[in-house]
């Protein structure tokens, strides 16, 4: 019996056993498995497979960490959706769409760097309106509002490189005249950029006629120069002898015409010419030992130029420091009195802002300047009183214009007052007379004056025998009858006259 009972405990036994290794190697299995999938999982997630080693770690339950594991997972699912739309925001800052790039950004909270990037994209959200709106403005020719708004957003774009073509546009519109006087012709520039003329010549008129974009003439004898809005130049008119070619002329800020030679101003402040030069007023030339014609002296050697001014052969220039120069017929006498003026407050050719040369047909010429103090200095040819500028009538003066045997003053009342020819003293004085008449612009010519009224209408008085005021009624109060009284009128007006004379 107890030889049973032992066979049988020890049956029992190995049983025993054989079900604990039995269930050993099932678990071992088991956990083989499960750490298989574990391990999986583990492998998925860091493949970004975040979905598959989701239902992996869901199905083991509480094997090692997968609950964690799971919670884990969905944190990087909602970190990774939050990552697209930041990523999305920053394409959108990147291409320069800011309204849209801010809104995301300020939705995405405080993942990574959101907020500041927000109140970057609204930064220059606003900073691309005002460069749209200033690159509107510089479209429409509005320079000087453009170039407030560009100088503020410098760094912005290419601001800084509108800002210096403003610049160009303003200097070249502060030296524009819209209205020209010359020997035998007239003419002005309307607002669409055409040239209207008056004088003895279909021929110009029909060749003025294809000219585009034209903001400001000159006219002086035989040639009429205007100058284009991209600063190119145009010449129509001709000189026997000499032949002027603009076509290389480029970056221009100003033109004048003398009586065969044309100068244009810059915008790096040096000076170009074309034409006659006998009496120096482009070059000064002496013969060397050889025979050879060598320049001594040349205007286009001038430097720091702001403004210019021809007159029938002289040529003056005035330069940033303030200082004027004078080439060409009578130069050595006026320099000379600007000399002997320097210790005189009164006649001193301090604080220039502005230079008109006229005179030299018949005559010697005269160069006049205004200061910044609304004075006027003037030297040169006085054989009419042209130089007498210096009454207690001649302040508040806002533009000046040197003619043949005259000079014309405009004050910042809008009123005109003249030196020189008595004749058209007289005239023009009446114009003062008219009761709301007032003037934005003048022009001189050879006994001629040109007035521009805020409306863009042209007053006009002085010699006519070759019909330059042929477009008006010979500076009568109303200046509508004449060959070519509807082509004279909507003269351009440049704003910065009309702030001059409010």
């Amino acid at each position: 019996m107890k030889r049973i009972q032992c066979k049988f405990f020890v049956l029992f036994a190995s049983c025993i056993l054989i079900y604990i290794s039995i269930g050993a190697f099932s678990y071992h299995c088991v956990k083989k498995q499960m750490d298989a999938q574990y391990n999986e999982a583990l492998q998925k997630v860091k493949d970004g497979a975040y979905l598959e080693a989701k239902n992996i770690f869901s199905q083991l339950e509480n094997y090692k960490d997968s609950v964690e594991q799971v919670k884990h997972i969905d944190e990087l699912i909602e970190y990774d959706a939050i990552l697209v739309e930041y990523e999305e925001a920053k394409r959108l800052f990147e291409s320069g769409q800011y309204d849209l790039s801010a809104e995301k950004f300020k939705e995405l909270g405080a993942f990574k760097d959101s907020q500041e990037l927000a109140k970057s994209a609204t930064q220059l959200s606003e900073t691309n309106k005002k460069y749209e709106e200033a690159k509107t403005l510089f479209e429409n020719r509005a320079y000087s509002d453009a170039l407030d708004i560009f100088q503020e957003i410098d760094d912005y774009k290419d601001s800084s490189d509108l800002s210096q073509k403003c610049q160009v546009a303003i200097t070249r519109l502060s030296n524009a005249s819209t209205i020209a006087a010359g020997i035998r012709y007239s003419g002005c520039v309307n607002s669409y950029g055409r040239v209207l003329f008056s004088g003895e010549s279909d021929a110009l008129k029909k060749e003025l006629a294809s000219w585009r974009d034209i903001v400001s003439i000159a006219i002086n004898g035989h040639i009429i120069v205007g100058l284009k809005n991209d600063g190119r130049v145009v010449t129509a008119g001709q000189v026997s002898g000499y032949y002027i070619d603009t076509s290389n002329w480029d970056d221009i800020v100003a033109v004048s015409a003398g009586q065969a030679y044309i100068v244009g101003l810059k915008s790096d402040g040096t000076l170009i010419a074309q034409g006659h030069t006998g009496d120096g007023q482009i070059n000064k030339t002496e013969t060397d030992d050889d025979g050879l014609t060598i320049v001594t002296d040349s205007i286009m050697d001038w430097t720091n130029i702001v403004a210019i001014s021809t007159g029938w052969r002289h040529t003056v220039g005035l330069d940033s420091f303030g200082e004027v120069h004078i080439a060409g017929a009578g130069a050595d006498t006026q320099l000379r009195q600007i000399e002997a003026a320097k210790d005189d407050p009164k006649r001193a050719w301090t604080g220039l802002i502005a230079i008109s040369a006229g005179g030299g047909h018949r005559i010697p010429g005269h160069t006049v300047g205004l200061r910044e103090d609304g004075t006027v200095v003037a030297v040169g040819n006085n054989s009419n009183g042209q130089c007498n500028v210096y009454g207690d009538d001649w302040k508040n003066i806002i533009a000046i214009a040197a003619g043949d045997t005259h000079t014309v003053g405009l004050k910042s009342d809008g009123t005109i007052i003249i030196a020189g020819s008595r004749s058209m003293t007289d005239t023009v004085s009446k114009w003062n007379d008219i009761e709301g008449l007032k003037f934005v612009s003048i022009a001189a010519g050879m006994e001629t004056t040109l007035a521009l009224t805020p409306d863009g209408t042209v007053y006009g008085t002085g010699y006519h025998k070759n019909d330059q005021l042929a477009f008006c009624n010979n500076g009568m109060p109303n200046p509508s009858s004449g060959m070519y009284e509807s082509e004279w009128d909507n003269v351009l007006i440049h704003e910065e006259w009309q702030s001059k004379s409010k």
